[in-house]
């Protein structure tokens, strides 16, 4: 791994982390589980702050402790995420599409019949 693959690395994982955050902080807003944002900046700025200084000294090591960071931060969070986009998903696939017809009963047409006329007799 060459410098800027090891930049790249620390890029993408720096974004990997930071949307799976975001997330989070949008879907869990009411409950009690919604991580710290000042925890998290703190840590993130840190973390990633020295890992792209050891991305410079040792590309292959920054590199590879980037993409690490982001598959821990994936197997932590993904279960979560993973819950609340099966759930949005099946709330989704349950309401009926817009434009479309809620009944699906339609009566069909009855062909005319000619009217019989009755005979007096």
């Amino acid at each position: 791994m060459n410098r800027e693959d090891a930049q790249s690395a620390v890029t993408l994982s720096a974004l990997a982390v930071g949307l799976m955050f975001a997330y989070r902080k949008a879907m869990e807003q009411g409950s009690g589980s919604s991580p710290s944002t000042s925890h998290f900046v703190i840590g993130f700025g840190f973390a990633f702050f020295v890992i792209s200084i050891v991305a410079e000294a040792a590309p292959e090591l920054g590199g590879m402790l980037a993409l690490l960071v982001a598959t821990g931060d994936l197997l932590i969070n993904g279960q979560s995420v993973f819950k609340d986009l099966n759930s949005q998903l099946a709330k989704t696939a349950t309401k009926p599409a817009a434009g479309s017809s809620t009944s699906s009963t339609v009566p069909a047409e009855q062909p005319e019949q000619p009217e019989q006329a009755a005979s007096v007799g």
